[in-house]
């Protein structure tokens, strides 16, 4: 009887935690992105090689990415998705990793 009350005491506290973080949630904003405004993008033809045995093109993009938060944040991970209608050309993460405010 003791450990169920224990047990309900510490479910309860949890639960409020859970609460509390879904308010400090809806505090948090996303970052931005943007074109970066003096960066072009580049377009590059890749010939045939190991992972690619039959070549591909390769794009890069600038971004410029800003943090409408009070403190600074570090981007680990981006993940993107290409297509040329109608059909999905890339999918993946990139690993690099930047951070500031």
């Amino acid at each position: 009887m003791q450990l169920r009350l224990i047990c309900c005491a510490v479910g309860l506290c949890l639960f409020a935690a859970c609460a509390e973080l879904n308010k400090v949630a809806s505090l948090v904003q996303a970052p931005r992105f943007e074109q970066a405004p003096d960066r072009q993008a580049e377009i590059r033809v890749m010939g045939p090689g190991a992972g690619l045995p039959l070549g591909g093109a390769g794009v890069r993009l600038w971004a410029k990415v800003t943090n409408p938060n009070a403190f600074s944040l570090t981007l680990g991970t981006l993940k993107r998705t290409g297509s040329m209608e109608p059909l999905a050309l890339t999918r993946g993460a990139s690993a690099s990793r930047c951070s500031g405010r």
